[in-house]
């Protein structure tokens, strides 16, 4: 249950509580870059002292701060010439391995906070944090990955055309996957095939233009295939 408060903890912190701004201003401004690491290092603060008692959520705490101080800082000087798909997976890889090695120490297990041993009493609490872990992975981190994934197939004037899409347009993707990841743990499968249609006929007319139909399908797919794979996954690991 530790391990999942934690990474809950993270994608919040490195991308809930991150705007699309902070996120690019960290590239050359050390001050944006050290208020998004007090916040990320809040979150996880929060999230550690949920989970074990004071004295054994310190050191935790304490490692995710500096290190995810660290990496970003190292992000943010390779993305000025190597601002990638593979650098955000990279980074992303070394955050969560950075996570699952301490809490693979079982440091915090051994004295788990008052809390956590209540949560541990309630019947199918560990099912219901996998939900939420699905669930916040689907919300923003998706939609970063999508836009990194677009971003690399992509020409320039492609990607600022995407990157003007309307507010609404994310908020529908963000809805689609959550109900596809509903779908999926209800194994209602067949009905994400009437999900897709029905985006599909609200943006029919705009199909004629090839330039949109592209972005459509590479935006579509990569994103109901992130909700599909995380669901699975995740919910096999739980």
């Amino acid at each position: 249950m530790i391990l999942k408060v934690l990474l809950i903890a993270h994608f919040l912190g490195d991308f809930t509580f991150q705007s699309a701004s902070m996120a690019e201003g960290k590239k050359n401004s050390q001050g944006t870059l050290l208020l998004h690491s007090v916040i990320y290092a809040v979150v996880m603060a929060a999230a550690c002292f949920l989970s074990a008692s004071p004295m054994y959520a310190l050191l935790p705490a304490a490692i995710f701060a500096v290190s995810h101080f660290v990496i970003d800082e190292c992000k943010c000087l390779l993305s000025r010439k190597w601002d990638s798909i593979w650098l955000f997976l990279i980074d992303q890889a070394i955050h969560i391995a950075i996570i699952v090695l301490v809490w693979r120490f079982r440091y915090m297990e051994s004295v788990p906070s008052a809390l956590m041993v209540w949560a541990r009493g309630i019947p199918r609490a560990n099912n219901c944090l996998a939900i939420a872990l699905i669930l916040t992975v689907n919300w923003d981190p998706a939609c970063v990955l999508v836009r990194k994934l677009f971003d690399e197939l992509s020409s320039g004037a492609e990607r600022m055309a995407f990157a003007d899409e309307p507010r609404a347009g994310r908020i529908i993707g963000k809805l689609e996957r959550f109900i596809v990841v509903i779908l999926m743990l209800t194994g209602q499968v067949s009905a994400i095939g009437f999900v897709l249609t029905a985006k599909s006929i609200a943006r029919f007319k705009q199909f004629e233009a090839q330039g949109f139909a592209e972005r459509y399908l590479v935006g579509t797919l990569a994103s109901t295939a992130f909700a599909i794979f995380t669901a699975l996954v995740l919910w096999k690991l739980r």
